[in-house]
């Protein structure tokens, strides 16, 4: 991980740690970042929805580890860039 993204991720958590889900849009992450890479204390693992063939694009959505949730394949559309959580607290 750059040194630059470590800084922005501590940042991001630091302002946006009181929130239940952190939902990004346009992340640019590829198959190159690992999702160990974006873990923040006290939130499950991030889900995250990578757009393949482009550089552009992306999903990364945080949920608080307090809350159950459950990631919602089954309901998904095919080509178009969405994640679907179901969630309970």
């Amino acid at each position: 991980m750059s040194r630059a993204f470590s800084i922005k991720k501590d940042i991001l958590y630091r302002d946006l740690r009181n929130y239940d889900v952190l939902s990004f849009t346009e992340t640019w992450l590829d198959a190159n970042t690992s999702s160990s890479d974006l873990i923040f204390p006290l939130f499950h693992n991030p889900f995250r929805r990578d757009r393949p063939n482009d550089a552009h694009g992306g999903i990364l959505v945080f949920v608080k580890s307090d809350n159950f949730v459950v990631e919602r394949r089954d309901i998904e559309v095919n080509d178009i860039e969405c994640l679907w959580l179901e969630l309970r607290n």
